[in-house]
């Protein structure tokens, strides 16, 4: 027996069914978000040689984003199928961990939802950093090591300096470079 009426089952299966129609039009109409033509048509050339590295970079990038893009959407038709499925054998509703019905608000907002709000899973933000941050220390842009009395070497402050003395003087009241 669902905790669901029956008025509550239909139009969370409407809405389900409506989400899976959206998905198979998207597929239809798009061309799977671009993927179905080869990567020169793209661009229009017949070969990437020719063209400026940075163009390829920018087209291999809309091509990652088109492929990510892709498989999100194929994702989320499976997930409405697989709520469909549950539907149909009585499960959908019930929490897949502790069994306890999950509230119909809930199924409203996330009708594909497997989990009530007290078992979703890693529902918090990850403080793990990468690995790499305790090598690049100090952070990105700060490297001057001058208010440190322990420090000698050579920084990032030190290279600036360098720079600004090769530079050559502004004359100050016209604001051009004088040779």
């Amino acid at each position: 027996m669902s905790h669901l009426t029956e008025q509550q089952l239909k139009e969370l299966q409407l809405q389900l069914l409506e989400e899976k129609l959206d998905l198979e039009k998207h597929f239809k109409t798009n061309d799977n978000f671009g993927l179905a033509n080869s990567f020169s048509d793209s661009i229009g050339e017949l070969s990437m040689y020719d063209n400026h590295p940075g163009d390829i970079a920018t087209e291999i990038y809309e091509r990652e984003k088109d492929i990510s893009l892709n498989e999100h959407a194929e994702f989320h038709l499976q997930q409405v199928d697989e709520a469909l499925a549950r539907m149909a054998s009585g499960e959908y509703g019930i929490c897949v961990f502790s069994k306890k019905p999950i509230p119909f608000e809930r199924l409203q907002a996330i009708p594909t939802t497997l989990y009530c709000l007290e078992h979703v899973p890693d529902p918090h933000i990850s403080n793990r950093r990468p690995v790499e941050e305790q090598v690049l220390f100090p952070p990105f842009g700060r490297t001057s090591l001058d208010e440190h009395d322990d420090e000698t070497e050579f920084d990032g402050e030190d290279a600036w300096q360098i720079v600004e003395s090769w530079a050559l003087p502004i004359h100050p009241h016209s604001r051009k470079i004088q040779m």
